[in-house]
């Protein structure tokens, strides 16, 4: 979704979504991102060319971590610049929820309104994404065959999603990439998905690596992408 320029304005988040907080499922993210933009006269499929929005604050403190710019430099941090929306603000649930490590993102979602959890998606889907850590060439080659087998049909051909319900993981950071796999991989606490741990259950760590390399590898995604 190639998303219209966004319009900071202080006090004019107009829709209230307080009786849906907490729920992570995919169509309750939809409902609230549909929502927010229907009461700027647009959706999902026919964006509005401009909405008011009151983040700035919210975005300084994602900023810190994630990069000011949406394009993380910190080591095993993802960058959030190009994100689907629609994933963002079903992750952003999930940790309402805790349901999803680190705990201290529990404590960021819970002080965010449902507006600007999605006002938050939107915001960084309209920035372009940019590689922030060097690629290991070898590593990318051996990777591209698992991405092709085992990814692509939810994530896409290029990574950036097969739908915006699914995360954009082109040129994503491969360290974040290589450690959340493992630990999808190894059912860990910190990150678990009976889907994504049997997709990736027989890769070894160098099987990973490499296809970490590869998607951070991909072009950067532009705004909207």
């Amino acid at each position: 979704m190639a998303l219209k320029r966004l319009i900071p304005a202080a006090g004019l988040l107009l829709v209230s979504f307080g009786a849906m907080a907490g729920i992570a499922e995919r169509e309750g993210a939809k409902g609230l991102v549909n929502a927010y933009l229907a009461g700027h006269g647009g959706s999902l499929e026919n964006p509005p060319e401009t909405y008011p929005v009151d983040i700035q604050d919210t975005v300084r403190i994602c900023g810190y971590c994630h990069g000011m710019d949406g394009n993380s430099i910190q080591p095993n941090i993802p960058s959030l610049a190009a994100q689907n929306p629609l994933y963002f603000v079903e992750q952003m649930l999930v940790f309402h929820a805790e349901d999803r490590y680190p705990v201290f993102m529990h404590g960021v979602a819970q002080q965010m309104s449902d507006t600007k959890k999605v006002a938050a998606a939107l915001y960084y889907a309209d920035l372009p994404r940019t590689q922030t850590m060097d690629v290991n060439p070898e590593k990318a080659a051996r990777g591209e065959k698992f991405y092709r087998n085992l990814c692509a049909h939810c994530h896409g051909s290029e990574g950036s999603g097969a739908s915006e319900t699914y995360a954009n993981i082109r040129s994503q950071r491969p360290d974040y990439l290589i450690i959340t796999l493992k630990r999808f991989r190894d059912q860990s606490f910190k990150r678990k998905s009976h889907e994504m741990g049997a997709i990736v259950g027989g890769l070894s760590d160098a099987d990973i690596e490499g296809l970490a390399h590869y998607l951070a590898s991909l072009p950067a995604p532009g705004a909207g992408e």
